[in-house]
C-alpha cells in the first residue's frame, strides 16, 4: 500500500473481485468479497466498501455493469489494485466512473464497448500503471476532477464525443477548482481522435503522444508538448 503509508495489505481490509462462477457472488452479501468467495463483478462494490475495507483487489477479467458510481466524499482513499492480468470490461457505461472522493487505480486494464474507460467528474483521481485500451466512447474523461495520471498507456480509444468536442485519448473538459492536474510518464498513442485535449493548462511531464488520428496534444491549451523519442524518461514503461 505504497499509495497510503507503505504497509502490507491484509485480507481484513480487502474486497476481492474475481469472476470464478459459480463460487463468486453476483450481489452484495454480508461477509462476501473474500478471496475464497469474491464478487463476480464490480457492481456490488458500492455497498461493500467501508472505512475498514477500502482496498478492492481485482483479479483476471471482470465486468462493470454500471450499477454503481464511486463518490465516497467523506471517506479515506479507496484503492483499486489489479492482480493476475486484471481487466475491467464495460459496455454502455465507463469502466470506472467517479463523481467525488479520492480513488487510486493501479495495475488494471480498462476497456469499454460503447463508453469511456475512465470518467471522473469530481473528487481526486490517482492513476498509476494502468492501460486504457479500445474504449469506443473515448479513453479518459476528466470533467472537474483533480487528477494525477502516471506510467499509464491510453491507446486505440474513441472517437468520443463531448458536446461539440470530438476526442480520443484524454479529454480534460473542465479543470477542478483546486487540486493537482498532472500527467507524468504516460503514452497516448493510436487513438481515433485527438490524443490529449484540455480546456486549460495542465502539467505534462514525459508524455509521449503519437499516431493519434488528428492532433497528438493540443499544446496551446494544454500547455505542454509531447516528448520525443519514447524512452525511460518519455512515455509509460
Amino acid at each position: 500500500m505504497s499509495q497510503i503509508d507503505g504497509h502490507c495489505a491484509t485480507d481484513a481490509e480487502a474486497i476481492y473481485v474475481q469472476n470464478t462462477m459459480p463460487a463468486c457472488k453476483t450481489t452484495f452479501v454480508v461477509g462476501g468479497g473474500t478471496a475464497a468467495s469474491p464478487y463476480c463483478s464490480l457492481d456490488p462494490i458500492g455497498l461493500a466498501l467501508s472505512d475498514a475495507q477500502s482496498l478492492v483487489v481485482i483479479r483476471g477479467t471482470v465486468n462493470n455493469g454500471g450499477a454503481w458510481t464511486y463518490q465516497r466524499t467523506s471517506h479515506p482513499m479507496t484503492s483499486f489494485i489489479g492482480q493476475q492480468s486484471a481487466v475491467v470490461a464495460s459496455s454502455t457505461t465507463p469502466g470506472f466512473n467517479m463523481t467525488g472522493g479520492l480513488a487510486y487505480l493501479r495495475g488494471i486494464r480498462f476497456t469499454s464497448a460503447a463508453s469511456q474507460g475512465i470518467s471522473a467528474s469530481g473528487g481526486t483521481l490517482v492513476v498509476d500503471t494502468v492501460v486504457v485500451d479500445s474504449c469506443q466512447g473515448g479513453g479518459v474523461l476528466l470533467n472537474g476532477a483533480a487528477f494525477s495520471i502516471s506510467n499509464t498507456t491510453v491507446t486505440n480509444n474513441g472517437p468520443g464525443q463531448m458536446g461539440a468536442t470530438a476526442w480520443g485519448g484524454i479529454l480534460v473538459d473542465s479543470l477542478p477548482s483546486s487540486g493537482t492536474t498532472t500527467l507524468n510518464l504516460d503514452t497516448i498513442q493510436g487513438n481515433k481522435g485527438p490524443g490529449v485535449l484540455c480546456s486549460g493548462q495542465i502539467t505534462g511531464t514525459g508524455v509521449f503522444a503519437s499516431a493519434n488520428s488528428t492532433t497528438d496534444i493540443a499544446t496551446a491549451t494544454c500547455g505542454f508538448s509531447s516528448c520525443m523519442p519514447a524512452s525511460s524518461n518519455c512515455g509509460a514503461p
